[in-house]
């Protein structure tokens, strides 16, 4: 109740300065990419393609994507280094020429700027699951929104960002060079984690243990070890 009364510009500006405190602290900021490398030869990658529906928000989802994939464009994670959505990519805000799109907040579907974040974020998360790298921050939305008929990507598989609140982070813990690639085609995108050697394709499956009052989905390798656990509230009355 009481945080409800802070202003959210004073609750950012505390969490940002305890996420930097905690970075330093644990040297992750020590390891984070920092090269870029045009032209880099990553030949061999893991793909994710997804459709874009097209509506009326489309063509925002679309600039707000590929705004944010530009400061991902040619970078490189070596063997060792760690990867931060929110450290390379800015506050989706106007100042930063995001467009408003279709966003949750508080399982509530509502407009705000950088609509479609989400989207490229869970995109990376499943190619970085399958790619077998060790994700260090990962969060799951609040709500299930969808039905099974306009369901895209497993229940389970997302990863949403929010800026200075929820990040989506790994450590590439593979003896190659990492990057990421991005191609737009007429009504779907395609995201793959790219590298200079074969990656191993790893299997990956979502198994729902319950489905009401609250939704959970254990996310599980091959071997059937569980790799995280996801909970969603129910919200029939909205889909996308």
């Amino acid at each position: 109740m009481i945080r409800a009364l802070i202003p959210k510009s004073v609750r950012l500006r505390r969490q940002l300065y305890k996420r930097k405190r905690m970075d330093n602290q644990c040297g992750f900021l020590e390891r984070i990419a920092s090269t870029r490398i045009e032209n880099a030869a990553l030949e061999y990658r893991i793909s994710i393609r997804q459709p874009i529906k097209v509506n009326k928000g489309s063509q925002n989802k679309i600039h707000n994507i590929q705004l944010a994939f530009d400061r991902l464009q040619h970078l490189i994670i070596e063997p060792g280094q760690t990867f931060s959505f929110w450290h390379f990519i800015p506050r989706p805000t106007a100042r930063n020429n995001y467009k408003k799109g279709r966003n949750l907040i508080k399982g509530q579907l509502q407009e705000d700027y950088g609509g479609g974040l989400c989207q490229l974020s869970g995109m990376i998360y499943l190619c970085l699951l399958k790619s077998g790298v060790t994700i260090l921050e990962r969060h799951h939305h609040s709500t299930d929104i969808y039905t099974d008929d306009t369901r895209y990507t497993p229940l389970g598989s997302d990863a949403t960002v929010v800026y200075g609140f929820k990040d989506l982070r790994f450590e590439n813990c593979l003896d190659q060079r990492l990057g990421f690639d991005l191609e737009f085609q007429k009504d779907s995108i395609e995201v793959s984690l790219t590298s200079d050697k074969p990656l191993t394709e790893n299997e990956i499956s979502w198994h729902i243990l319950s489905e009401s009052p609250v939704k959970i989905v254990e996310t599980r390798n091959a071997a059937g070890a569980i790799l995280t656990t996801s909970r969603y509230q129910i919200n029939s009355s909205q889909t996308i």
